[in-house]
């Protein structure tokens, strides 16, 4: 995760259910939506995984799901933007893999 840049984008045209983020590929990167929920913004108060949108846990879960895109663990759906609850189904996986983790820093944070 520590070679993989982090970078910020503002779409031109802000929509309700707009991507959190999105990955990049070639060369690997992670683009975060400005206006998603990585954020706590207008356009989106949902949560992501059970966290509220902006929150510790909703910014590892968004970026643990696009990393997933780019080493495309097994049982990952690639390209989930384009079909119907597949988006949903890769958040789950980083849920089932990666939730204890999230919390434990979550709590590790608190003290």
């Amino acid at each position: 995760m520590s070679h993989v840049p982090i970078n910020l984008y503002t779409p031109k045209n802000p929509y309700y259910d707009m991507p959190d983020a999105s990955p990049g590929i070639n060369p690997p990167a992670i683009y975060v939506n400005s206006l998603g929920r990585f954020y706590t913004d207008r356009y989106n108060w949902n949560s992501v995984g059970g966290f509220s949108a902006g929150s510790f846990g909703a910014r590892s879960l968004i970026l643990l799901h696009e990393l997933a895109h780019i080493v495309s663990p097994p049982g990952f759906i690639g390209s989930d933007a384009d079909t119907p609850g597949a988006s949903e189904k890769n958040t789950q996986m980083v849920i089932d893999h990666c939730l204890h983790a999230i919390l434990e820093v979550i709590d590790a944070r608190k003290q």
